[in-house]
This record gives structure tokens, C-alpha cells and sequence, in this order.
């Protein structure tokens, strides 16, 4: 497994996923065959972000966040991202490649969770809302995948659309990655 160093003066969030959890997914990305056009769209932002960035260098990047603090942080050290705060209904419209899932605060007016009417608008909303427009072989990496119980609901939203569990890191908060398909773990 490749060491992972942070930049310097980036202040990770006590609520970032841990460093063992980072180098994995920056391993795992590397080991990925991505294509010339990438396109990513995160759902949150921070040193996942700087992560994500800087191993694949993606020609678009969007990210869903509204806390400036941390928009501030990535914008010192990530020039190419772009953010949507205002509402999920400005995400542009593309075939993302990558879409990761850690947290969203950002929902469109109006949008009633798929959980029930009351409940918080979060991840399985972003999944929901991005089906859409991602290319036909997007993968979806969630993050505290096997943390919460509650959490489960994103597991099971995306096997009843044919996406499967490619990969996953189960030590702490945990990722999965998931891909529509009969793919096999690269």
C-alpha cells in the first residue's frame, strides 16, 4: 500500500474519514483504469476531495457543499473544483465517471427524502438524484458504508438497480464501491 502524505497546511476535519481509510481509497483509485475524459462529482467535501484530485486529475470536478470553512480549505488547495451550494438543481448535467458519496447538505427545494416525508434529505438522496446523468459505468464510492445500520439503505438502493459491491474497506467507518453490472474486482 502507497504512504499517502497530506499537504501541509491542510487542517483535516475530526469528522474526515481516518488516514488508514484515505490511503486505501487512494490505492484503489489508482489501481483503476480511468479514461481521458473523467468526470467527478462528490457529494461533501474535504480531504477526500484533495484525495480524490490528486490521484486521478479529473478534467471536470464538482462538489456538493455548502460550509464555507471547508469550501474555503479545498479552494486553497484544489484549483479545479467547482462547487455547487446553492442547490442540487445546478449540478451540471454530465456523465460523471466517479460520483462519491460522504455527506450532502445542499438538496433542491421541494425534495422529500426518498426515506419518508420529515426525514433529513441525505446520501441515498444524492444517489437517487444523481442516477440520471452518471455514464454507464460510473462507480459510486460511499463512505461510512458499514458504519450505521441506517446507513444500510444506500447498500440496498443499489442492488435494486443492479449495481454490485466491487470492493470495500471494512476497518472503521468503511467504504463501498459499487458499480451497475456483472463487474469483477480489479
Amino acid at each position: 500500500m502507497k504512504k499517502l502524505e497530506y499537504p501541509l497546511k491542510f487542517k483535516v476535519s475530526k469528522r474526515a474519514p481516518s488516514k488508514s481509510e484515505m490511503e486505501w481509497l487512494n490505492n484503489w483509485l489508482d489501481s483503476q483504469s480511468w479514461g481521458e475524459d473523467l468526470k467527478v462529482l462528490e457529494f461533501g467535501c474535504g480531504i477526500t476531495t484533495w484525495v480524490i484530485n490528486n490521484s486521478l486529475k479529473p478534467s471536470k470536478y464538482y462538489c456538493v457543499e455548502d460550509f464555507k470553512p471547508c469550501i474555503n480549505q479545498v479552494k486553497d488547495h484544489v484549483k479545479n473544483v467547482q462547487f455547487i451550494s446553492t442547490t442540487w438543481d445546478d449540478i451540471p448535467k454530465e456523465k460523471y465517471d466517479l460520483v462519491f458519496v460522504d455527506a450532502s447538505s445542499c438538496a433542491p427545494k421541494g425534495l422529500v427524502s426518498i426515506i419518508g416525508e420529515g426525514e433529513i434529505v441525505f446520501r441515498d438522496d444524492a444517489i437517487h438524484y444523481v442516477m440520471d446523468f452518471v455514464s454507464d459505468d460510473c462507480f459510486f464510492i460511499v463512505h461510512d458504508w458499514c458504519y450505521r445500520s441506517g446507513w444500510l439503505r444506500s447498500k440496498w438502493y443499489f442492488e435494486a438497480r443492479n449495481y454490485k459491491l466491487i470492493d470495500s474497506f471494512k476497518k472503521e467507518h468503511g467504504w463501498g464501491v459499487y458499480q451497475k453490472g456483472n463487474f469483477v474486482k480489479s
